[in-house]
């Protein structure tokens, strides 16, 4: 693990919460628990807030600003990087060891993780810190379907100061699902540290984080009908990583298919995510990351930091009307880059755009900070810009700012690609995460 007394940025600390002392047990209250550990600890530290001083409203409200981004004490802090590097964490997060208020280890059963999320939130007030630690096993998988049964429902709360986390007690590659999952409305919650065969959807999640995952197809962050918004989600250091023959995008921001609800404040930070290529002669349209909502629904506000995301067939990034997407430190791959990196499979159409971003966005509705473009971003409007570079000239100009013009990143090698962000295998992984 990187040292973290040497951070790499400017990083302002808050005061603590101040709260009486407390040691909370819990005996006998999760029948499928293993056993119960209450632990001191508390306190904040932020390293980057992104919350207008001006804007009012609370979380649900249609005003309401994004959710202030703050580390917990004993949590590293974040090293630059394009993808993971084992040093990002989700903010209002306990850190996977040391001190926490209530610490529970529950068999390997989604039903022992649900029981014990909701039974620690009746004792724990709201600025507790709850580790919940799972067994070794496999858990089950309902599929990462919009229809799809939620392998937890209705779990947790948005009236905290802190997330709760679920990680595997034995680290990381110890729990691992049979297929692919889904949740709904699963709110206040960090699921961490799981191998996923297949994918994941999470729907209506509001105030919840997922992070330390690698998946073999997948991951999706969707609005809920009756959700008004579902807000404040944090993707972290999140993986697809190998190349896949498919019919439809590799990860999508969107609404929900039918009924209401928007999606807003979505932080992608330090994700691996590989491209998808459309069969031979397929019709489909797929993207890497596609934003994009039903009806009057709003969707919007997403920003990717330290992320490193392959073009796939038609776009690394298809933003639609989204406004406010915004890209600190990342590197997007298109052109003919993706394919010294990830070789076309067999049955691949050899054709497509593999652009970088499609679709305008909102009003001007793109940012860039610190981050390089290889391929097409032509069809995207931008508001402003700094210290960025792509491979072609005539790329839109932004309203403040300018782009740095550099063609030779076009030509990049795979060689190239991997000194700026390693291949992430199973074993690069394991020494990262754990």
């Amino acid at each position: 693990m990187a040292d973290s007394t040497q951070p790499p940025f400017s990083f302002d600390e808050v005061p603590p919460p101040k709260r009486p002392s407390r040691r909370a047990v819990i005996l006998g209250a999760v029948g499928a628990g293993l056993g119960v550990a209450a632990l001191g600890g508390a306190g904040y530290a932020a390293y980057q807030a992104f919350r207008p001083d001006d804007v009012p409203g609370v979380p649900g409200d249609e005003g309401a600003p994004p959710q202030e981004v703050v580390l917990l004490p004993g949590v590293p802090e974040p090293v630059q990087s394009f993808g993971p590097n084992g040093t990002h964490w989700p903010s209002l997060t306990p850190w996977i060891t040391g001190d926490v208020d209530t610490e529970v280890e529950v068999e390997c059963t989604w039903a022992a993780i649900a029981e014990a999320i909701t039974t620690a939130l009746t004792t724990a007030g709201p600025s507790d810190t709850i580790r919940i630690l799972v067994a070794p096993g496999e858990l089950a998988g309902g599929g990462a379907g919009a229809s799809s049964t939620p392998v937890m429902q209705d779990v947790g709360s948005l009236d905290r100061e802190n997330r709760v986390l679920v990680y595997p007690r034995d680290g990381y590659g110890t729990v691992t699902t049979a297929n692919s999952w889904r949740m709904l409305r699963v709110n206040g919650v960090t699921v961490a540290g799981i191998v996923t065969t297949g994918g994941f959807l999470v729907s209506g999640c509001s105030g919840s984080a997922f992070a330390r995952i690698r998946v073999d197809a997948a991951y999706n962050v969707h609005g809920a009908d009756g959700v008004e918004y579902t807000e404040n989600v944090e993707v972290v250091e999140v993986v697809v990583p190998e190349a896949q023959l498919r019919d439809e995008d590799v990860t999508s921001l969107r609404t929900p298919t039918k009924g209401d609800g928007s999606l807003r404040y979505v932080r992608r930070v330090a994700c691996y995510t590989a491209p998808g290529y459309k069969a031979k002669d397929s019709n489909a349209h797929t993207d890497t990351i596609q934003m994009s909502g039903q009806g009057d629904n709003y969707y919007g506000d997403f920003t990717s930091v330290d992320c490193i995301d392959f073009a796939s067939t038609n776009t690394a990034f298809q933003i639609g009307s989204a406004p406010n997407v915004r890209y600190e430190h990342c590197l997007v791959v298109g052109g003919d880059v993706v394919h010294r990196v990830f070789p076309l499979p067999d049955g691949a159409d050899p054709g497509g755009n593999f652009a970088a971003s499609n679709g305008p966005g909102a009003d001007k509705g793109c940012s860039a900070v610190d981050s390089i473009f290889i391929g097409a971003i032509g069809a995207s409007s931008w508001a402003e810009v700094t210290d960025s570079t792509v491979g072609y000239e005539g790329t839109s100009a932004p309203t403040e700012g300018e782009w740095t013009i550099d063609p030779s990143i076009l030509e990049w090698s795979a060689d190239d690609v991997h000194e700026r962000s390693p291949q992430v295998t199973d074993e690069y992984l394991a020494t990262i995460w754990a």
